[in-house]
């Protein structure tokens, strides 16, 4: 059975806070403004007693507030500061389980094949987690659904997200109800920190960052043997084909060995070399002018585009973001017309 990313109570404790310190400063609020409006009532205008019962009226609500503010600060302070000590001590822990999966750096791996290593020994011990993102990152594998640990910068970071949150809603919420104050420790806000407290927070890499990371990973292998099984198994564990195309024509434009090459896609660099590369640079420049055009509502322009490179078989994967994050764009791709009845917006 898969194991699963379990999330400490502190987030939902965040939300209570946040909860019970907005609902006790509205009581704090409506206690003095009752003391206030009784006040007014039933002592003389200018009178000592009247300036002497609005002043405790103030002085009571302020010392409220700031035991409140206290209170609040407090509680998620200490656990804040448990959690912390709890995080630092799995970094403390020595790793004894490495050694037993070292062979797993000199062998070309699926991701299913890592994912079930993963699902079996991940989150047992810091440093073999970090080992397995590793052997991930080698392999051109996705391990954010893996069940590891996060690493401690983003934990530690996730956590004072929530100090910083707490303390803006300290000080933005008040009896005005702004905007700011309401926003303040949001719903949105806490699940972005639990994200980023188990890792399932994505930046989603460029393409070209992916590229870059795959090759360097090719490159670094000692002999042509390892080369060639290398690139076969980025090439397979690319998830995406704009990734695929990228590596394959940085690979035709930069050779690593004829005898890589052939153990491992000689036909698919071979077409890069003789003209893909050449196509997929026209759908790069293609796609620069596109977006240029779009942002200038210069849609006689997009059409041109469109027109010019309805036949680049990269073109359309490419400028599929861009046409469908604009309405006009994407009815203009729906009239361009290409092969077999279809438009350039069918491929998208």
């Amino acid at each position: 059975m898969a194991k699963s990313k379990k999330l400490p109570e502190i987030f939902d404790l965040c939300r209570v806070l946040r909860d019970s310190y907005r609902q006790k400063y509205d009581d704090a609020v409506k206690a003095r403004d009752d003391a206030v409006k009784f006040a007014k009532t039933n002592y003389v205008r200018q009178s000592p007693m009247l300036k002497q019962s609005l002043e405790t009226a103030r002085i009571e609500f302020a010392n409220t507030i700031d035991k409140l503010k206290d209170d609040t600060r407090t509680a998620l302070a200490c656990e804040l500061e448990k959690l912390k000590m709890a995080e630092t001590a799995k970094v403390l822990q020595s790793p004894t389980s490495i050694e037993n999966f070292a062979h797993l750096n000199d062998i070309p791996l699926t991701a299913t094949e890592l994912r079930i290593i993963c699902e079996r020994h991940g989150g047992e011990n810091y440093y073999t987690d970090r080992f397995f993102r590793t052997v991930a990152e080698k392999n051109g594998i996705d391990v954010s659904e893996f069940p590891l640990m996060t690493d401690i910068d983003s934990k530690l970071d996730a956590l004072q997200n929530l100090s910083d949150g707490l303390d803006d809603l300290l000080i933005k919420y008040d009896e005005n109800k702004t905007l700011a104050g309401f926003n303040a420790l949001s719903d949105r806000s806490i699940s972005q920190a639990e994200s980023k407290y188990i890792g399932t927070e994505r930046t989603a890499l460029t393409v070209a960052q992916k590229v870059t990371r795959a090759f360097q990973a090719i490159q670094a292998q000692p002999d042509q043997i390892s080369k060639a099984l290398c690139i076969s198994n980025q090439l397979r564990n690319c998830t995406d084909k704009a990734s695929r195309d990228a590596l394959l024509c940085k690979l035709a434009e930069n050779p690593v060995g004829d005898f890589a090459e052939a153990m491992s896609a000689p036909e698919m660099i071979r077409a890069f070399r003789d003209n893909k590369a050449k196509q997929y640079h026209q759908a790069e420049d293609a796609l620069s002018q596109l977006v240029s055009a779009g942002q200038a509502s210069a849609w006689d322009k997009v059409t041109d585009i469109l027109t010019a490179n309805r036949n680049n078989e990269f073109f359309a994967d490419m400028a599929k973001d861009v046409l469908k994050s604009s309405d006009r764009a994407a009815e203009i791709a729906q009239s361009v017309n290409m092969d077999a009845g279809r438009t350039i917006y069918d491929v998208l």
